[in-house]
């Protein structure tokens, strides 16, 4: 694109195939590159276009959220299967022998820039002992100018001789590796589309790839060929699976005849054709738009003119009017996603981990979300920013108008807000807006000697408004039964059933938005855990958590000889002043115990990985997404016996249900007996969700339906 003639009637359709150098700004368009100002350029004259199109929902949900772009379509990418036809293949034994490949091999090709995430498939090789013994890696594509960078982490694995660069390849060179590969592993954790696992899948290659949504998108849906790409363990068992598991190499080949046949270039173009269509409707669309404005204009040009001047609270009931009354018509039906509290406090919380994450699914399967906030004292709605995983307001934010049919979901947890918009809820619901929240747990209101009075009182007012909406949504069916056994106590009285429903989280922290950065000292810290049995805490510091009850315990081991370390992961808690002043007093701090106030997802996945097992010592919880992410991690987990963590952990935890610290004592000592001798309960093969599954098992309330119960 050059430019764009706004004046004459044209259409313009345009492509942006997505936005990977402004998610990455700092690495592609620093300050000084002379790319930068043409590639903004070029996004200015997007911004501009009639309608965009983009490769895939998940380039979309990206290009929307950064560019408040919102006339676009997808139109996915294709692949014509007779280019990937067997008739001139280069034979297996040729391909090889031009690039010096002297095992069966295992295949990436694409570029290697830091989100094509090559190091950590180098570093998940590099532990596969017997694995490197009959595969090596060949890395098809251009050798990079800092192909020096690689060689010395390929040194340091001492895995230097088992990667293969390629160099450039021809498209019959390509086919041939695709179609001789042992697997193909695309790590990559930022896409717009992906081409090369489409074309490996045309040659009948084993494919694995990054489990983000994009490529859910790309390969479909298989069983077995995601992995989370920013775990090395991770994708050191999927390689192995890939290459080891007859049962799923037999089903990846299967799937792939099916899928690339969905995936073709001629439903690319008729997908296309059918935008082209569309468009040529506009004109007589803009028509109609054009006398909603010359409408309002001249309410506009009334109101102005008139010798009554309105006072700032009469101009907004005024502009409100208007836009109920007119109604934009290409106005769709919207979700608003309410995230108050990330855009005044993201203190990045558990909570807003789980809001985070959520959001950005819904936004992927639906399309058609909007993020919002509000003020306790305020009964408007505005707009959020979403610039690079963060979320902001400004004075110039969009006030939201809602429609008929439009959903309203509180997602996060902000007990004021909820109080003081329980009247504007009720003239939503009046108008035909669909009202819903999420119910993370009840516990302030269970165990009141855990919290603050004024805290419990407050969240007392929190579920009484919520029991007012269309529906509530609970993180478990523990917290669903409480809020049901709640709801019959206080009898709230309601014109209709209110309907409860409840879904689980997911596990894949990548997926969370997660947020980034190790400290100065990590590699210390990293060293006094290396060889040791680490038992890991996750949660904020507060009475209920057990962290008092757990070191009490450990300071008993210490002194019975175990050398264990006990490493606690949380912030600052409420009511818990003398717990931080004993630990950071503690004659074990940092030797045995470690405490990580305020971490980074990054750190904190580290810090799985280097332990051996999860304590949930938490006498109530709502969830206990530990539970599930020590789970994807395969460590140990020993629980506090109570309802929910039955629920999410069932048979694949060691539970304890003493508050004696001496029996606890005991339960330990017979557990790290277990490990020793291997014979514990082992989280390997504990069922959890992913962040996607856990979104669709949302929408099956909402969207279909499928609710608990109604009360």
């Amino acid at each position: 694109i050059n430019k764009l003639n706004r004046k004459t009637k044209r259409l313009y359709l345009t492509t942006l195939h997505d936005i990977i150098p402004l998610i990455f700004e700092d690495e592609y368009l620093a300050k000084h590159n002379p790319i930068r100002p043409w590639y903004f350029e070029k996004l200015d004259l997007a911004k501009n276009a009639t309608k965009v199109i983009t490769d895939s929902y998940a380039s979309l949900s990206e290009i929307e959220t950064h560019l408040n772009i919102k006339d676009m379509t997808v139109v996915p990418l294709g692949i014509d299967a007779d280019d990937f036809s067997n008739a001139d293949i280069i034979s297996s034994e040729e391909i090889k022998q031009r690039f010096h490949i002297d095992k069966e091999f295992i295949l990436y090709t694409g570029g290697v820039n830091p989100h094509k995430n090559i190091e950590r498939l180098f570093s998940a090789y590099a532990t596969l002992r017997e694995i490197k013994s009959k595969y090596v890696i060949v890395i098809a594509g251009k050798i990079p100018d800092f192909i020096e960078n690689l060689y010395y982490l390929l040194d340091k694995l001492n895995i230097r001789n088992n990667v293969i660069f390629t160099d450039y390849v021809s498209d019959a060179e390509l086919q041939s590796l695709y179609t001789n590969c042992s697997l193909f592993v695309f790590p990559s954790y930022k896409e717009g589309f992906g081409m090369p696992p489409l074309e490996a899948m045309a040659c009948g290659a084993v494919t694995i790839v990054a489990d983000i949504p994009v490529m859910h998108e790309v390969i479909g849906e298989l069983d077995g060929a995601f992995f989370d790409p920013l775990s090395v363990k991770d994708i050191a068992a999927k390689i192995r699976f890939g290459l080891e598991d007859l049962a799923f190499r037999a089903r990846a080949v299967e799937h792939n005849a099916a899928h690339i046949k969905t995936m073709t270039w001629q439903h690319s173009a008729e997908k296309l054709l059918e935008v082209i269509n569309l468009l040529s409707q506009h004109e007589q669309l803009q028509l109609q738009r054009s006398d909603d404005v010359t409408l309002i204009e001249s309410i506009v040009d009334a109101i102005k003119n008139s010798e009554f001047k309105f006072s700032e609270k009469e101009l907004i009931v005024l502009a409100k009017l208007l836009s109920i009354n007119i109604k934009p018509s290409n106005q769709n039906v919207k979700v608003y996603i309410d995230i108050s509290t990330m855009v005044h406090n993201d203190y990045k919380t558990g909570i807003q981990r789980v809001v985070r994450a959520l959001s950005n699914e819904l936004l992927m399967l639906l399309g058609n979300v909007e993020f919002v906030y509000s003020y306790p004292n305020k009964k408007e709605f505005w707009k959020a920013n979403v610039i690079n995983d963060s979320y902001s307001c400004t004075s110039t934010d969009e006030i939201v108008d809602f429609y008929p049919g439009d959903s309203l979901i509180y997602i996060d947890l902000h007990p004021a807000l909820a109080i003081s918009h329980r009247a504007i809820n009720a003239e939503l619901r009046d108008f035909g807006v669909k009202v819903y929240y999420v119910i993370y747990d009840l516990i302030p209101i269970l165990r009141p000697e855990s919290f603050v009075p004024a805290l419990s009182q407050e969240f007392i007012g929190w579920a009484t408004t919520t029991s007012y909406a269309d529906g509530v949504l609970c993180i478990s069916k523990a917290v669903a039964d409480e809020y049901i056994s709640w709801l019959h106590n206080n009898q709230p009285e309601r014109d209709s059933p209110l309907k409860v429903g409840y879904f689980h989280l997911g596990a894949d922290i990548q997926n969370s938005l997660p947020s980034r950065g190790l400290p100065d000292n990590y590699d210390d810290v990293m060293a006094k855990l290396k060889n040791h049995l680490n038992f890991i805490m996750v949660g904020t510091l507060e009475p209920r958590k057990g962290h008092k009850q757990m070191l009490a315990c450990f300071e008993k081991l210490w002194a019975r000889g175990y050398d264990v370390n006990l490493l606690i992961v949380g912030r600052r808690g409420w009511l818990s002043e003398d717990l931080f002043n004993y630990i950071e007093g503690h004659s074990e701090l940092n030797k045995h115990l470690f405490w990580f106030d305020g971490v980074s997802d990054e750190y904190l996945d580290n810090l799985y990985q280097t332990s051996q097992c999860l304590i949930a010592a938490s006498l109530a919880e709502g969830f206990g997404l530990p539970l599930i992410e020590a789970a994807r991690h395969e460590i140990a987990i020993i629980a506090r016996d109570i309802p929910v963590f039955k629920e999410v952990a069932g048979e694949y935890a060691f539970y304890f249900s003493n508050d004696d610290t001496d029996e606890q004592v005991k339960d330990f000592e017979n557990w790290i007996k277990l490990w020793e001798d291997q014979t514990h309960p082992k989280s390997v093969g504990m069922p959890f969700l992913t962040w996607r599954q856990s979104a669709q098992q949302f929408l099956k309330c909402i969207n279909d339906n499928e609710w608990y119960a109604y009360q």
